[in-house]
């Protein structure tokens, strides 16, 4: 197999914009990128000019290159988002590890006002989205206190009878999540509830106050336009491996809530950044402005999303709130960034260790498979597979039996026949078959028919359900550090929970058609 500098040697990259394309041995996609000179780019990769350990682990991967030459930068943006977003390459960045902070959507419809906590953004102008919340608790406190306010009449749920009304409410739920007034609102409604001794409602009105109070407040002496949701934001290159970016969310002047990310670094800092920014801003509500220090605009930023407006600020006040980021992002680095740095360090130990122990030369896709089912009842086959190291859950799969015969080994070809019939499915170097010896055999047949070439092993489990030993194809047991063993533990618990999560659907879907 030809080295990366071999492979760049012997081809003729344009000094053009463009989307380049690494892929492995496999002919799968491992990552994605654009340059406004893909020759430079390709060879910043082989002259060592990018260090990282995920570039390293990138690059030594990979066997082919493609590129596609485009009019101008905007172009290869496009194109790379629309690669990144249909073909998933395993090394572009990934918030596989990202909570979903929840946002309250108050939305205009014929019939009347919708009310719901949502995850996902649309924005139009019949809809008003409020948040991120820290908690999904708080977003659904203020979400009754809402729909009692505009939704109901004297308990009665309301009528809308025509689209002024429909507007009237629509700006009252805006104010409330605005206007501090409506505060001392609800405690007037608090008070009189507790004097006629209606003690839940005076409770709840109590939450939606605390949440609200927290929800509307302000820094102190700090003077920011009020119709406008902005973003500010603050980061640093920890080491050659990772960056550390902090979020601060302030959505019509009032300040909403934080969050940091530590992202691991593909290519440079620079370019790892601004695909995390598109990537994010992708999922998440896009503000009116990012708000960045000065300092940062040294940075080349042709690549940023169009819909991104970001803003280099010498105001007072936005210096002064980035002055809070910058204290919020080091106080989350001293708290986090040596764990993470541990839990690094430890997986890529135990990938070296299973490598000399399985006889593999790669362990960058380790997959496993499950069965589950109920005395042969809707059947689950379950595939799962850990990314160097960490489970992916964009990766899991999972499949209904559809044959005549019954049996873990019948169900296990099926599932895993029609996983590799799909064309976009992904490769694994190691397999890990939940069950014993007539499994991992049956498994081993596929992949050879299919031409995967990939060792595969048993996980036995004990009668307590539990990860007792792991076999080889001859049934000898692999012996094993204590390490290895718990993260094969892992994966066993992890794909054994996905079979059952999709077994128990099916199950109470059953039960209510019934």
């Amino acid at each position: 197999m030809k080295n990366f500098k071999e492979i760049v040697a012997n081809s003729n990259f344009p000094k053009q914009s463009g989307v380049y394309q690494f892929f492995d041995n496999n002919n799968q996609l491992l990552y994605v990128g654009k340059a406004k000179n893909l020759n430079d780019r390709i060879w910043q990769y082989a002259n060592g000019s990018i260090n990282s350990y995920k570039t390293n682990s990138l690059i030594s991967q990979t066997t082919k290159i493609e590129y596609i030459i485009v009019a101008n930068e905007a172009e290869s943006l496009v194109l790379e988002k629309n690669l990144i977003s249909k073909l998933q390459p395993r090394y572009n960045i990934d918030l596989r590890d990202d909570r979903s902070y929840p946002y309250l959507k108050i939305s205009k419809q014929n019939s009347g006002l919708a009310i719901e906590i949502t995850y996902k953004l649309n924005k139009n102008h019949n809809s008003f989205y409020f948040g991120p919340f820290l908690k999904r608790s708080g977003a659904f406190e203020i979400k009754k206190l809402l729909e009692s306010e505009v939704m109901y009449d004297k308990g009665q749920k309301a009528n809308f009878a025509d689209k002024q009304e429909i507007e009237k409410k629509f700006n009252i739920c805006k104010e409330i999540l605005q206007k501090s007034q409506w505060i001392e609102h609800y405690r007037e409604k608090m008070e009189k509830a507790s004097e006629q001794q209606q003690f839940e409602l005076a409770q709840q009105y109590f939450e939606s106050i605390k949440v609200l109070e927290q929800t509307l407040k302000q820094y102190q002496n700090i003077d920011l336009p009020k119709k406008i949701d902005l973003d500010f934001l603050y980061c640093n290159q920890e080491n050659i491996n990772t960056f550390v970016i902090t979020f601060f969310f302030y959505r019509n002047g009032t300040f909403l809530s934080h969050r940091s990310f530590i992202i691991e670094i593909v290519l440079n800092f620079e370019e790892s950044l601004i695909n995390f920014l598109n990537f994010y801003y992708k999922k998440n509500f896009i503000p009116d402005k990012v708000i960045l220090d000065p300092q940062m605009s040294s940075l080349k930023w042709s690549f940023i999303d169009s819909k991104i407006n970001i803003e280099f600020t010498k105001n007072k006040s936005f210096l002064q709130i980035l002055e809070n980021v910058k204290q919020n992002h080091y106080d989350f680095i001293a708290n986090n960034i040596e764990l993470n740095n541990q839990k690094i360090q430890q997986i890529q130990s135990i990938l070296f260790e299973i490598k000399q122990t399985f006889g593999v030369s790669k362990t960058d896709v380790i997959m496993s498979i499950d069965n589950s089912h109920f005395a042969n009842n809707l059947v689950t086959t379950g595939i799962i597979c850990f990314i160097n190291g960490e489970h992916n859950k964009k990766y899991n799969r999972f499949f209904n039996y559809s044959g005549q015969k019954q049996g873990d080994i019948d169900y296990m070809i099926d599932g895993l026949s029609k996983y590799l019939r799909n064309k976009n499915f992904i490769k694994p170097n190691l397999l890990f078959v939940d069950g014993g010896l007539p499994q991992l055999k049956q498994v081993k047949i596929i992949l050879e028919k299919h031409k995967i070439e990939a060792k595969v092993f048993g996980l036995v489990k004990n009668q307590s359900h539990k990860t007792s030993h792991i076999i080889n194809e001859n049934n000898q047991q692999i012996i094993v550090s204590q390490n290895v063993f718990n993260f094969l533990s892992l994966i066993q618990e992890t794909v054994d929970e996905f079979a059952k999560l999709h077994y128990n659907k099916k199950k109470i879907k059953q039960v209510l058609n019934n």
